[in-house]
């Protein structure tokens, strides 16, 4: 399955080494496994999810300073970190909370917001960090998954 989010149309992707922290992104479509996710139930509308290229769990940081809590896959913990309950809010939209602490599924969208955070190549975005944030109310919390 792919995620991708409303507000951007980028795909939920992740890195896949530890030099990279396997952080989570949201990028354009890469064509590949790397935006590719397993969903599995494991109660009422409770899901785990998985990197489809090397099975890691999704999963966010719970404790951060700042407002914003990243993303990145981890082995599996068996814990509510790794637990996303997935409501569908529209056609084909769903928002996607972390178990743990409730926070929404999001990315930035926007390249000139003091908050935006990027891995540039050259003047071009390259991708989006993706972290999970208070309820917005808007297209960014909104996810496609086909």
């Amino acid at each position: 399955m792919t995620i991708q989010q409303k507000a951007s149309m980028r795909y939920l992707g992740a890195y896949e080494t530890e030099t990279n922290d396997y952080k989570g992104s949201a990028r354009v479509a890469q064509g590949n496994d790397s935006q590719k996710w397993v969903l599995k139930q494991v109660g009422d509308g409770e899901y785990t999810i998985q990197h489809k290229v090397n099975m890691r769990y999704l999963d966010a940081y719970t404790n951060t300073k700042g407002s914003d809590y990243k993303t990145m896959t981890r082995k599996e913990q068996g814990n509510d970190t790794q637990k996303w309950i997935i409501k569908q809010v529209g056609d084909g939209e769903y928002t996607i909370q972390q178990k743990k602490n409730r926070r929404y599924l999001d990315a930035y969208v926007k390249t000139k917001n003091s908050d935006y955070q990027a891995m540039t190549r050259g003047d071009k975005v390259y991708d989006y960090i993706a972290m999970t944030r208070k309820k917005q109310g808007n297209d960014s919390q909104k996810w496609i998954i086909q």
